[in-house]
């Protein structure tokens, strides 16, 4: 042994030692650990190095907010972080597939803050739901959806099913389907899902086109002011209309005389006063046997047409003329003679202007046809006609030559309105002039066919269903009435036609889709028009189940597979329900709502999508309980959202599968009890001076006995730092016990006691469990009241094991720990069982827990030392379902 008297022993030396060990040995004092500084750090050319060894900083070091990997700012991956530059990122990261989007070096799950789209882990979301309740919205690109969702042909708005008006790629749709009805939108007038055509009324409103109408437009038969029927009188194309309808009867109209619609042709009454034509009477005229002096009857006496007049009537009696005569008149005639040289002075003359009524044009109104014009000629005093002329109009214009009763159209006055003007004339003079009504406008020698409805009604086909038939006849004639043919085009394969003669058999395609058709109809001589009519291909028969299915195919313990076909592409629905528990069926709606018929959350629910074409689909519903009959529900919607009237079920029962069955567990507690180490602790130390008074005594375990000897004058104090005497004192005693196992082959991690001090007492302590201290030699008991310390051993009585086997596979269950639950119990099973590939299954059940294998044709097995312990029952064989 060195002379320790000329050294000082460094306590804090063999105090760390046995501070390890203890560490090691899990006892009184927890370890130390050490921590890297940063500063013993530095950048150095962009790298991160140590100040000491001028060495890259190797591994993964946060220096000054930015993380290096050996040396490097890191950009890349670290502990699913993105870091750019050693800073946590935003931005891209990865290429192809793989490039996903980072926000503060995290995954994104959200809105991004400066793309504004939603991403799903880093991606961008494609197509999905996201948000609750009233934030759910689907999204597309990342973005809320405004337009049409495939998978169900609706129309969303920003990401939401559109409810309401909405414009979409210029066709208006009326929630989540194209409008199909006329309807206001933004003060147009929608048709359908376009732009309303031609002229319609719409709520007791005329519509041109989109807009409300405006200005003076007959429809049928009425006459329109703006949206409204006209009110009032009103001259409108050659017609005066009194409120909506022409004119009726007699009426004074910007001071004209209007007899119906035209102006008056005749004498006649109104109101009292003589009407000659539409203007009032001029001059002297008869008229019903009584004569007129302009608009009135005449007053005084007056000689018209060779008679007195005594007012409006023929005189009788004695009158006096108007130059002072009285004669004697009867009916008109004078009587009084004239013998004796009295004076007979000239009667009063007055002539009446022939009168032109009834101007009408007959005839066909096309090039090469001859028009005739026809009149009536009326004069009162019974002239002759004599003179009148004629003289034929095109849209108002004279026609150059064309004064004859007749007129033969030319191709000038094609499309043009054909009138006449008759201008009365006698010997004695001319009347008034007379315009016929305007003929329709002429027309070719040959005309294209008519289109009857110029704003054809839309056809509304059913998707593959059957053919609607159309009747040319209702859309097309001919002036002419040439023989028709047609011919049939669409822009959308989806629509096909078949053309029978004056029909065509109109049928839809699979899809639904809107679009036009263009018939075309041809007279053979030239003449081709062409109606472009809409047509709605649309989805409203429900789906069917094809006979014979849904059936079902495969059972398994927890799982019951179906094979079904629609007629369709759809959806089926589903709600699956053990029959002890069935009160009621549930209803289609029920089913699509995922209840039960009771209108209570179902517990098995789901749907399956179904594709086109006739081949059986096998669908799976998961998670059943075994060996249960249930009834399974369903309801059929295809992707038109046209649902089944009427529910289908069928049934299945689950197979049970192989289990074992653990007995009552009341205690969970299955721990291994750690030993304790045997420790001595010192009386309290007064002194440190044995060089005067030498103290001796033996530490043995019973295998090893170590010698103590202390004969010198242990210092507190080293120069740099003063120690307490038990400190000192314990570091000379196991600086002793080192000594002793470097000279006997021991190592130190090995070593059987160990001697440390605090204030004023010090410790030795026997550093394996279940080894005790046994003091010996002259001065022992200075040192420690008893010669001999104890330890407790490792208690391993509430330990279990047991095997589990599913006849492949073995798994070795070792319990050696408290579990705080039954689930904390089942859930360290499970794990023992996965990790040796085990085809068993544990589950917990209240106070007992099965085994359960994971296939109907499985197998469980337990052995082991304590199998009896948690099992009656060893093995299981698999059971008849």
């Amino acid at each position: 042994m060195e002379n320790y008297h000329l050294k000082f022993v460094k306590p804090l030396t063999s105090i760390a030692l046995v501070a390890a060990l203890l560490s090691n040995t899990s006892t009184l004092f927890p370890a130390t650990t050490a921590v890297a500084k940063s500063s013993d750090l530095k950048v150095s050319k962009g790298r991160l190095i140590s100040k000491s060894t001028k060495k890259l900083k190797i591994g993964v070091v946060t220096y000054k907010g930015k993380l290096y990997k050996d040396g490097k700012l890191l950009t890349g991956i670290y502990k699913t972080i993105f870091y750019s530059s050693g800073k946590k990122a935003t931005s891209w990261y990865g290429t192809g597939k793989n490039r996903k989007w980072y926000e503060n070096g995290r995954l994104l799950t959200g809105f991004g803050k400066n793309t504004g789209r939603l991403f799903i882990s880093g991606k961008v979301a494609v197509a999905t739901w996201y948000g609750i309740g009233k934030n759910r919205k689907w999204y597309e690109k990342g973005r809320p959806l405004t337009g049409i969702k495939t998978s169900s042909n609706q129309l969303f708005v920003n990401g939401k099913i559109n409810s309401g008006l909405y414009l979409f790629q210029k066709k208006l749709y009326n929630g989540p389907s194209l409008n199909k009805q006329s309807i206001l939108y933004k003060n147009k007038l929608y048709n359908g899902y376009s732009l309303n055509k031609g002229r319609t009324l719409y709520k007791g409103r005329l519509y041109n086109g989109s807009l409300v109408n405006k200005g003076l437009v007959l429809y049928q038969g009425r006459l329109y002011n703006g949206t409204e029927t006209n009110k009032g009188l009103i001259f409108y194309k050659g017609t005066l209309y009194n409120d909506s309808a022409p004119n009726k009867g007699l009426i004074l109209f910007k001071d004209k005389l209007y007899n119906g619609p035209s102006e008056n042709k005749a004498l006649i009454l109104y109101k009292d006063k003589l009407y000659y034509g539409s203007q009032l009477n001029k001059g002297f005229i008869l008229f019903n046997g009584a004569l007129y002096n302009g608009e009135t009857l005449n007053e005084g006496i007056m000689y018209v047409g060779g008679k007195w007049y005594n007012g409006s009537t023929l005189a009788s009696g004695t009158i006096t003329t108007p130059d002072g005569r009285t004669i004697t008149v009867t009916d008109g005639e004078e009587t009084t003679s004239n013998s004796g040289g009295s004076w007979n002075p000239p009667p009063v003359k007055v002539d009446t202007p022939p009168i032109a009524s009834n101007v009408t044009i007959t005839g066909t109104v096309k090039e090469g046809q001859t028009l005739t014009v026809s009149y009536d000629y009326q004069d009162a005093e019974n002239d002759e006609d004599h003179g009148t002329t004629i003289q034929w109009y095109a849209n108002g214009t004279a026609i150059q030559g064309a004064t004859n009763k007749t007129y033969q159209l030319t191709v000038s006055e094609i499309g043009k309105t054909i009138t006449v003007k008759v201008t009365p004339k006698n010997a004695k003079g001319e009347g008034q002039t007379v315009t016929s009504s305007p003929t329709t406008p002429a027309v070719a020698a040959n005309q294209p066919p008519t289109i009857v409805q110029p704003n054809p009604s839309m056809i509304t086909l059913e998707r593959s269903g059957a053919e609607i038939i159309i009747n040319f006849n209702d859309y097309f004639s001919d002036p002419d009435e040439d023989s028709l043919q047609y011919t049939f085009s669409s822009t959308n394969t989806n629509i096909s036609g078949i053309i029978n003669g004056s029909s065509i058999s109109l049928s839809g395609g699979p899809n639904i889709s809107t679009d036009n058709i263009t018939i075309t109809a041809n007279d053979g001589k030239g003449g081709i028009s062409s109606l472009t009519i809409p047509v709605n291909v649309v989805d409203t028969v429900a789906p069917v189940f094809m006979p014979s299915l849904p059936s079902v195919t495969n059972t398994t313990t927890d799982q019951i597979s179906a094979t079904s076909i629609l007629n369709e592409k759809g959806t089926i629905y589903y709600v699956a329900v053990p029959n002890a528990d069935i009160n009621t069926p549930p209803s289609v709606q029920q089913i699509i709502d995922g209840k039960d018929g009771n209108g209570q959350e179902a517990a098995w629910k789901g749907q399956w999508s179904v594709n086109e074409g006739f081949t059986p689909q096998v669908f799976t519903i998961p998670n059943l309980n075994p060996a249960t009959l249930y009834t399974i529900y369903m309801a059929a919607k295809d992707q038109y959202n046209n649902v089944q009237a009427q529910t289908i079920s069928i049934q299945g029962t689950t197979l049970s599968t192989p289990k074992l069955v653990s007995k009552t567990i009341t205690n969970l507690d299955f721990a291994t009890i750690n030993g304790t180490q045997a420790q001595a602790t010192s009386k309290t130390m007064t002194t440190s001076n044995f060089g005067d008074n030498p103290k001796q005594f033996s530490i043995s375990n019973g295998q090893v006995t170590i010698p103590i000897n202390l004969y010198w004058n242990i210092p507190t104090f080293n120069g740099e730092q003063t120690f307490t005497i038990a400190q000192v004192v314990a570091s000379a005693i196991d600086s002793t016990i080192q000594d002793y196992c470097n000279a006997n082959g021991i190592s130190l991690m090995e070593r059987p006691f160990g001697a440390f001090g605090f204030s004023d007492t010090f410790y030795l302590t026997a550093f394996k469990t279940g080894d005790q201290i046994t003091l010996s030699g002259p001065d022992w008991n200075y040192f420690f009241e008893q010669p001999t310390y104890t330890s407790t051993p490792t208690d391993y009585s509430k330990n279990r094991m047991f095997t589990v086997s599913d006849g492949t596979n073995t798994a070795t269950i070792q319990l050696t720990r408290k579990f705080n639950s039954m689930a904390n119990l089942v859930t360290y099973l499970n794990s023992q069982l996965q990790t040796a590939n085990v085809a068993i299954t544990a589950v917990a059940n209240g106070d007992t827990f099965e085994l359960k294998a994971n296939t109907t044709q499985g197998k469980v097995t337990v052995t082991g030392t304590n199998a009896t312990d948690f099992f009656s029952t060893l093995t299981t064989e698999q059971p008849q379902p």
